[in-house]
């Protein structure tokens, strides 16, 4: 019997515990609107197997209607809870961020299970936000 679902489908995945960690640290934060509207445009441009998130800032501060530096601020704000990450396989690029794979994965769960052992998992107990040094991404641009 062949498989209803095509080869190339990738799955989607939001992992319940870490997911409702992540959904607790974004309503504590200053403006939790915006960062829960930008984390939530973050899940839907995710790349499969890879995690890498391909936002273009412009477009979502204008969909969004609020300026480009709200969505930075927003970036900022969820790389510093360790909900973002920065990829490794690019820095300095704002496509080159990606969601923790403890969070949410696209695609096969192997490459998932390669990636979770660089990458700490949400700690809601333990969790201290970086400093705003620290927690500033690079590729803001001012």
């Amino acid at each position: 019997m062949k498989s209803s679902i095509p080869e190339e489908s990738y799955f989607f995945v939001c992992y319940r515990a870490q997911t409702r960690i992540a959904n607790r640290l974004i309503w504590q934060l200053p403006d939790p609107a915006t960062a829960y509207a930008v984390f939530t445009e973050a899940l839907c441009e995710l790349t499969q197997n890879d995690g890498v998130i391909r936002l273009q800032h412009r477009k979502l501060a204008n969909d969004l209607g609020i300026t480009e530096d709200a969505v930075f601020d927003a970036l900022n704000r969820l790389h510093a809870l360790g909900i973002l990450i920065e990829h490794p396989k690019g820095w300095n690029v704002i496509d080159k961020i990606a969601i923790n794979p403890h969070v949410a994965w696209k695609g096969r769960p192997d490459i998932r299970d390669v990636h979770l052992r660089t990458t700490a998992p949400l700690d809601a107990d333990s969790l201290v936000i970086r400093s705003a040094k620290e927690a500033t991404l690079s590729h803001r641009k001012r």
